[in-house]
């Protein structure tokens, strides 16, 4: 069975990773495991705070 050797990287990882890539919005973002889209949606979540737009 996949499922019980499938590991998602926490929340707290992902966002840390992102804030120390630290992604521009002119950038490509490709999330690593794309499982959840963990990586995307806290990258964009960086992106939009960065510019202050409210999500």
């Amino acid at each position: 069975n996949l499922e019980q050797w499938v590991k998602c990287t926490p929340r707290h990882i992902i966002d840390f990773i992102v804030a120390a890539v630290d992604p521009k919005k002119d950038e490509t973002i490709r999330d690593p495991a794309c499982r959840t889209a963990g990586f995307l949606i806290s990258a964009y979540k960086h992106i939009f705070k960065q510019h202050g737009i409210p999500l």
